[in-house]
């Protein structure tokens, strides 16, 4: 599974027999939500801003450091 491009939110509602998903975007691009590696920096984001030694860290630097991780757990989860 591509885990950077696949959606976090909605979920996947069908999977087909070719094996590709279906899910609410399929019927009405509104109802998108954040890919997974969008999730997970977010994620990884709020973790870092709440770590003591990043609580002085520009924002710019944690946004790059999530990015960082999420895209290497997610290509980790790929293999």
């Amino acid at each position: 599974m591509e885990n950077l491009k696949f959606p976090a939110s909605p979920l996947p509602i069908a999977r087909h027999d070719n094996g590709t998903l279906m899910t609410t975007f399929d019927v009405s691009q509104l109802d998108c939500g954040f890919t997974k590696l969008e999730l997970a920096s977010l994620m990884i984001a709020q973790g870092l801003q709440s770590h003591p030694n990043f609580r002085d860290a520009h924002h710019m630097e944690i946004a790059i450091k999530a990015v960082n991780l999420a895209k290497t757990v997610l290509e980790e989860a790929n293999k």
